[in-house]
């Protein structure tokens, strides 16, 4: 993607661990773990929680994924922070505009 422009992005994935990896310019010769643009969910982490394989499966289910339309809509909506919230059957994605919507 040579002299190409890449959006931010902000990616949920599940596969080696249940982690957010940012698109941002990684240092040359690192992986994205190691340059910091990382981070896992807790005891999600294949490089330190003896159980992320089971810990993954029950927070997130079986099959491997990948997210990033709910990080494109935080951002076109300018949101502060964005809240991810796993559930038995569904993954909820709550912004701050959701809290204003309330109030």
């Amino acid at each position: 993607m040579e002299g190409k422009t890449v959006p931010k992005g902000l990616i949920l994935v599940k596969d080696q661990g249940v982690y957010l990896l940012s698109n941002g310019l990684n240092a040359e010769d690192k992986t994205p773990d190691e340059s910091g643009l990382v981070v896992f969910a807790e005891n999600c982490n294949p490089n330190t929680d003896e159980n992320w394989y089971d810990n993954g499966r029950y927070i997130c289910r079986g099959d491997d994924f990948a997210e990033l339309d709910w990080f494109l809509y935080a951002q076109s909506e300018n949101c502060e922070y964005l809240i991810i919230e796993m559930t038995d059957n569904s993954m909820i994605l709550r912004t701050d505009l959701m809290k204003q919507s309330r109030t």
